[in-house]
């Protein structure tokens, strides 16, 4: 990578880093957590023995094979200003290997609705 990619990299990984702590902090664990005497300690310990529900992981990827899409369909991501994203599917030559842009300015939707 060029030093400018490994810098916009950077930026990407933050990006997808604050997308984890959002999606911690959105969708928290809300099983109570209780906790234990000791003979050894005047204070109590957490019990690490709660059940918590999880993700039906089998369920979730079945919903997900079933309504995905390949982002490299030429003619299916389009940009209003620029035009297709990939003219040639899988083999088209991106500029933006990263696919993030440091002080991206969002379109003037007025222009581009």
């Amino acid at each position: 990578m060029t030093e400018e990619e490994k810098d916009l990299q950077h930026e990407h990984n933050l990006h997808c880093l604050g997308m984890l702590v959002e999606a911690v902090m959105c969708k928290a664990d809300e099983t109570p957590l209780t906790m234990f005497w000791f003979d050894e300690s005047i204070l109590p310990g957490g019990n690490r023995t709660i059940a918590h529900e999880c993700v039906n992981w089998d369920r979730l990827i079945e919903g997900m094979e079933d309504n995905k899409i390949d982002p490299f369909t030429p003619g299916l991501l389009v940009h209003p200003k620029h035009g297709p994203v990939v003219p040639q599917g899988r083999n088209t030559t991106l500029d933006n290997r990263i696919g993030y842009v440091k002080w991206a300015t969002p379109l003037d939707r007025d222009l581009y609705p």
